[in-house]
């Protein structure tokens, strides 16, 4: 059991070596959670944006610079909290978006606060793809998707058994059990179960596509910052 144990805190603290300590996931360092005001105002006074112009405002859609381009922004909230953050990268030609996709598709993938969703993603685009053939003609959707793992219930997990006396109580905690079921097979900790578990667990992801803009061929990249679990979930129904 200690081996086990001590197999467990280094698959953890791998996977934690991020330092975050929340499940929430963020935008530009601000959780994407609580009220839709809250965030509008600290996306100004703590970030630069602003609203361009009356129409802006009254759309609520702020502009600003962020990953090195000039962006709009809006901010979505459902009874109350923010469920949403919608970035508008600038309107470009197909060449430009292509690099724009692949560009954020190699950030993100090399960001350890995500995991990248393999299934139904296009990966990055090669100069092959014909991007204005396939979005006109087929109607194909170009997305990428990362979850942001709850690193705050496994920071949580890491610090009681790093300070438990005897770290074998800690696996007799419920809520800890679960975890631990889900990602220790055959007594050691299966790597594979450990990302399905924190997929599986996340509160939130980042996704990203390739929309048609209003001027002739003119294409932009469009991210969505998503806390799922402020999203609606059928309670209306």
């Amino acid at each position: 059991m200690k081996k086990l144990l001590t197999t467990f805190s280094v698959a953890l603290m791998t996977l934690v070596a991020v330092a975050q300590t929340t499940n929430t996931i963020s935008f530009m360092g601000i959780p994407v959670d609580g009220s839709k005001f809250e965030v509008e105002q600290r996306l100004r006074t703590e970030k630069g944006f602003t609203y361009e112009n009356n129409d802006y405002r009254r759309a609520g859609i702020l502009s600003g610079n962020f990953n090195g381009y000039r962006v709009n922004v809006v901010v979505s909230d459902y009874n109350g909290l923010v469920n949403r953050v919608t970035v508008f990268l600038p309107d470009v030609s197909e060449t430009q978006v292509r690099i724009q996709y692949n560009k954020l598709f190699n950030q993100f993938k090399n960001n350890d606060k995500y995991i990248y969703q393999i299934l139904d993603c296009s990966g990055e685009l090669s100069e092959e793809e014909d991007i204005s053939y396939e979005i006109a003609v087929h109607d194909k959707q170009y997305q990428n998707v990362f979850f942001y793992p709850p690193w705050g219930t496994m920071n949580a997990f890491l610090k009681k058994l790093e300070e438990a006396e005897n770290p074998e109580d800690v696996l007799e905690d419920e809520e800890l059990m679960e975890i631990a079921s889900e990602i220790v097979k055959d007594g050691e900790v299966d790597q594979l179960s450990t990302f399905l578990w924190s997929m599986n667990h996340a509160e939130g992801h980042v996704w990203f596509t390739i929309s048609s803009a209003s001027e002739y061929e003119k294409y932009r990249v469009v991210i969505y910052y998503d806390n799922t679990k402020n999203q609606p979930n059928g309670e209306d129904l």
